[in-house]
């Protein structure tokens, strides 16, 4: 994919460290919960740059399996932390476009 890893990841987090105060449903979190969302959005990051490095599609397509997995949990807890179906959306979109900006 051409960058490092490594400094993807930094000016990911720069970006989101930035912006994310401003955003309503972050601070209804404890850092429990910021933990446990920050732990599978590392995953999932994994996972899209695996499935996009892939070559083959039997490989492409165990990516997209896990990351389907992982975006149910995401619903569940979502659910569980009482966000309404658009403010997971709202955050959903917060984390695509600083990824996409990379």
């Amino acid at each position: 994919m051409g960058e490092a890893p490594d400094r993807i990841a930094a000016e990911f987090l720069k970006r989101v460290r930035s912006d994310l105060g401003d955003q309503d449903w972050h601070q209804r979190f404890d850092e429990a919960s910021l933990r446990w969302f920050r732990e599978r959005g590392r995953r999932m990051s994994e996972l899209l740059l695996g499935y996009l490095d892939a070559v083959r599609r039997p490989g492409r397509d165990q990516y997209l399996a896990q990351a389907a997995a992982l975006g149910r949990e995401y619903g569940v807890a979502a659910k569980e932390r009482s966000l309404s179906l658009g403010e997971a959306t709202q955050a959903f979109l917060f984390f695509r476009a600083r990824f996409l900006a990379e």
